[in-house]
């Protein structure tokens, strides 16, 4: 159970993986090491037999200087020349005679090998080939003694009746042979030199067997080192996921320990404290919502409750008293269905449920309309509202957006302005086009914000008291009407300070964006910034 569980952390996978490379990787370059071990041995004992020949031949052409007979200088030289683990053969063309260095080494070298002892199985296998190395070389037209000797291998699986047990010891080994045809005194005979490859074989063995001793070894070691080096890596891993087993609701303003900010692991850390912060600061924004938003409908609830009450604590009413009641309580419930539609479309927005239908509209028209239909709010304030339309051209300042959406976005910000510009005073709407935006803004007379709200204004429920309040109201129906005939009463905002939240999400959702362009004691500006397509 434990051993499965290990395979199925990633400490385990990763100390798997990695012993199963290292394994490939060893093997790989024992079987590549052996190789060039092989070719390298082989080359150089190849080396050894061709420089092994030429020092006999050497000896041969200084023997015969002395010798009356090529056979007595042959024998001579063969009894000279001793290279260990090497044997050399001359076989002449008259007879088919043989000599050769004995096999065995306390046998007295020289003389013609007699036809029983000559014959052990390398001795045989030679003999045959300097036979057909004599018949191949007849017809060459390259000087016998400037070639270069022959190379080649003979093996031997049993050996031959009659052999002493010295020689029949090579039986089932293999031998390299270099050989060719040299002149003697004008005669040519083949000379052979052969080099047992038992010792090649057994280097290879030791090798081998080192590698089989080594390879596992080191496997051993690197899966334990590999083990403690993955756990160690991944210590700040099995940390932060304690830590972060133990934090709740209640502690998501504790953070993950960061060991070091530099590598992988530290980055991870860094990246999911900020994702800590960037949910506690939402969920702390959605608790300061929902208790905003329970504070902004006890209002209404508790004047519909209050209402009832008094109406119902006496037995009789004038009609005139419960048309009072009824009034009071239908601003009270008009007042919270408001409430109630604005917190709608903004979880709708922050769900992205909300869909837009755009199309092209004539951004100064939109405009033109929305100033109608504020009008007659800012006629019972005593308040103009003025909107300076761009020069006419030919197609139109166009924009890409929803009607609707867009109507409310303007709507809120002159309902917004109107109500807290003084009597007589003026708001004034202006349009302009700088290269890829359409700019908005919307100026009034009033007090101001003070410099310290200011960057709240746009906040959920941020109302400041003494200067400003942020209302909403509905979107206004599109029909074939004009605008100005459209019912838009002084109470037509909620004042729960959704307004200006609902505009910034309108104007970003469209690709804009609407900023609080300035605010002073002469009144405030805010721009509204559409893309032009």
């Amino acid at each position: 159970m434990r051993r499965a569980t290990l395979l199925r952390s990633i400490r385990g996978r990763l100390t798997a993986w990695y012993a199963l490379a290292l394994a490939a990787g060893l093997l790989v370059f024992a079987f590549a090491s052996l190789a060039v071990l092989a070719v390298e041995l082989e080359r150089r004992n190849d080396q050894f037999l061709v420089d092994a020949r030429r020092a006999f031949l050497v000896e041969l052409e200084v023997e015969l200087r002395e010798m009356p007979t090529a056979n007595e200088a042959i024998a001579r030289a063969l009894g000279e020349v001793h290279f260990e683990g090497t044997r050399f053969l001359v076989l002449a063309e008259s007879g088919g005679a043989v000599q050769a260095t004995p096999a065995d080494e306390r046998i007295a070298p020289g003389g013609e090998a007699h036809p029983d002892e000559a014959r052990s199985a390398f001795d045989s296998i030679v003999i045959g080939q300097l036979r057909a190395l004599r018949s191949a070389v007849d017809g060459t037209r390259e000087p016998p003694d400037v070639r270069a000797p022959r190379l080649f291998t003979i093996a031997v699986d049993a050996p031959v009746a009659g052999a002493t047990p010295a020689r029949a010891a090579v039986a089932g080994d293999d031998a390299r042979v270099a050989m060719d045809v040299v002149t003697l005194r004008g005669e040519p005979y083949a000379v052979a030199a052969l080099r047992e490859r038992q010792g090649i074989h057994e280097t290879l063995r030791e090798v081998r067997r080192a590698y089989l001793f080594v390879i596992p070894f080191i496997l051993l070691f690197a899966i334990g080192v590999g083990y403690w080096l993955a756990r160690r890596a991944l210590a700040p891993v099995a940390t932060m996921s304690r830590q972060a087993r133990l934090m709740g609701m209640a502690s998501l303003h504790e953070r993950l320990p960061v060991q070091s900010p530099h590598d992988e692991l530290g980055g991870l850390a860094v990246v999911m404290n900020e994702l800590l912060a960037r949910l506690d600061g939402g969920i702390a924004q959605q608790r300061r919502f929902v208790a905003d938003a329970s504070h902004e409908l006890r209002t209404p609830v508790a004047i519909l409750r209050a209402e009832a009450e008094v109406t119902l604590a006496y037995s009789s009413r004038s009609e005139g008293e419960y048309r009072n009641a009824l009034g009071v309580m239908g601003l009270a419930t008009d007042r919270l269905s408001r409430i109630v539609e604005d917190l709608f479309l903004l979880a709708r927005a922050d769900a992205g449920q909300r869909m837009i239908e755009p199309r092209v509209l004539y951004l100064d028209e939109l405009l033109a309309d929305v100033v109608r239909a504020i009008a007659p709010v800012a006629a019972q304030r005593d308040v103009v509202v003025e909107f300076g339309s761009p020069p006419t051209t030919e197609e139109g300042p166009t924009c890409f957006g929803d009607a609707t959406l867009l109507d409310r976005l303007f709507l809120n910000l002159l309902d917004n302005a109107v109500k807290h510009s003084p009597a007589g005073g003026r708001v004034v709407v202006t349009l302009h086009t700088d290269g890829a935006w359409h700019v908005v803004d919307v100026r009034d007379e009033g007090a101001g914000i003070p410099p310290e709200a200011q960057p709240r204004v746009f906040d959920r429920f941020f109302r400041v008291d003494v200067t400003r309040a942020r209302d909403a109201p509905p979107p206004p129906r599109r029909s074939a009407e004009p605008r100005a005939a459209r019912d838009v009463s002084p109470m037509h905002s909620s004042g729960a300070g959704l307004g200006l939240a609902i505009t910034r999400w309108i104007a970003e959702v469209h690709g804009g964006s609407v900023t609080l362009h300035a605010s002073d004691s002469r009144g405030s500006c805010f721009r509204v910034m559409l893309p032009t397509h």
